[in-house]
C-alpha cells in the first residue's frame, strides 16, 4: 500500500472501517469522513492515580463538540496507518505532554457505537499510575483545565450533563467504578 502522510496541510487522514471495525482499505480526510458518516476509530484514555482519583480534562470552550465539558484524560482520532496504541501515545503527548507507561495500560472497551447520526469505533484504555498535575503541560487549544476527581464526583458531573456526551461514557463510568472497587480489595 502506498504510504500516505496522515497529517499534511493540517488535514488528518483516517482509515475507514466496516461495521466490525476492520479496515476497508479506504482512507479519507477527517472532515470528509465525518461528512460522509463513515466509520473510523477514536481512542480514549482514562487515568486513575494511586488514590483512586480520575484525571479529567475540561474541553476548551472553543471546541466543536462537547465544548466546556469534562472528559477523560485524553482522546483522539486514530490516523491512517496508526494503531490505537500509536494514536493514544501521540494524543497523550500532544494534549498533556505525557509519555504513557504501556505496562500500566489496559484496554477495557472496544466497540462500535452511534452518536447522533454517525457511527464510530471506540477503543478505551485505563492507565493506572501517579501522574502529577504539575508535571503536565496542557494543549490550550483543546483543553482549558485538568483536575483529579473521585468516582462519585465524576458520576455527579455525568448526571448534571457536565460530562462529554459519547455513547460509551455511562458504561465507562461503571467500568471505572469497578476498577476502583477491585483495586481496594
Amino acid at each position: 500500500m502506498k504510504e500516505i502522510n496522515t497529517n499534511c496541510n493540517n488535514k488528518e487522514y483516517l482509515d475507514i472501517l466496516d461495521i466490525n471495525g476492520n479496515k476497508t482499505g479506504i482512507i479519507k480526510e477527517r472532515l470528509q469522513a465525518k461528512k460522509d458518516k463513515d466509520i473510523y476509530k477514536i481512542v480514549y484514555l482514562w487515568i486513575i492515580n494511586n488514590s483512586n482519583k480520575i484525571l479529567l480534562q475540561k474541553r476548551s470552550i472553543n471546541r466543536n463538540s462537547n465544548a466546556g465539558k469534562w472528559d477523560c484524560a485524553t482522546a483522539g482520532h486514530v490516523l491512517a496507518g496508526e494503531t490505537s496504541i500509536d494514536a493514544l501515545k501521540r494524543e497523550t503527548r500532544e494534549e498533556l505532554n505525557l509519555e504513557i507507561d504501556l505496562k500500566n495500560l489496559k484496554l477495557v472497551y472496544s466497540q462500535i457505537g452511534k452518536n447522533k447520526e454517525k457511527y464510530s469505533y471506540h477503543d478505551v484504555y485505563i492507565l493506572k499510575g501517579n501522574i502529577m498535575l504539575n508535571k503536565l503541560k496542557i494543549q490550550t487549544e483543546e483543553i482549558d483545565e485538568i483536575k483529579y476527581f473521585t468516582i462519585d464526583e465524576v458520576i455527579m458531573l455525568f448526571k448534571n450533563n457536565l460530562f462529554a456526551n459519547d455513547f460509551h461514557n455511562q458504561e465507562m463510568i461503571n467500568i471505572i467504578k469497578k476498577e476502583i472497587e477491585n483495586g481496594k480489595n
